[in-house]
């Protein structure tokens, strides 16, 4: 598990390395500068996270994972509003602030910040899976992409849909699980692991392909 754990925390450095070395694509195309800004917050996180799990420190960093929250979904939406014909800009900015006051709401009555946000987490996974279903939607009913195999949006939509939707059960059931098993909650935090991983690897694949934009 330890060995899932660091594999999957080290895995930011692969869309970190795609970026890298396709600079000239990120200075032209939004939606990759996007992805640099969510892929900095991610290795701080993951820098965080590691530098408290090996000094031993007794501290707790879930007050850092709803902020973190907070700023994936509004990035990841933000992505998605270049490329996804239903996500306007009025509705882009409606869900990113229902999205804020759904989480204040919730550390204010519901769960403390020192607690995991299984709510917010669940909301999240449930949102962006609409919108890359609403994308792939979308290239079903246009078919203006003749090469989804080269397509950035595709390739984004996909490690979307797949982190989210397998993320899904253990973002929802995660806190009741830890007081039910031991072994079934380090089963299902392997899973999770394992999906960051892929999603990393098709996000780092993903900022190979073509761009593609709508607004």
């Amino acid at each position: 598990m330890l060995a899932l754990a660091i594999s999957s925390g080290v895995s930011v450095l692969l869309p970190t390395a795609s970026l890298l070395a396709n600079r000239r694509t990120v200075k032209a195309e939004k939606t990759h500068q996007i992805i640099a800004w969510l892929i900095a917050i991610a290795v701080i996180s993951e820098t965080i996270n590691l530098a408290v799990y090996f000094t031993e420190e007794l501290i707790n960093t879930l007050p850092l994972l709803h902020l973190y929250t907070v700023l994936e979904f509004s990035l990841l939406l933000l992505v998605f509003h270049y490329f996804l014909e239903f996500l306007t800009r009025r509705r882009m900015l409606l869900f990113m602030g229902g999205f804020v006051a759904v989480e204040l709401v919730v550390i204010t009555w519901f769960q403390s910040i020192y607690e995991y946000n299984t709510v917010v987490r669940t909301l999240e996974s449930l949102v962006l899976l609409v919108m890359a279903l609403l994308y792939f939607r979308q290239v079903l009913d246009q078919m203006r992409e003749h090469n989804l195999i080269r397509s950035f949006a595709f390739w984004f939509s996909a490690a979307v849909l797949l982190y989210f939707s397998g993320n899904l059960i253990v973002f929802a059931s995660s806190n009741l699980v830890r007081t039910v098993s031991l072994e079934i909650n380090v089963a299902l935090w392997s899973f999770h692991a394992i999906l960051n991983i892929l999603f990393n690897a098709l996000l780092a694949f993903s900022l190979w392909m073509k761009p593609q934009t709508t607004h």
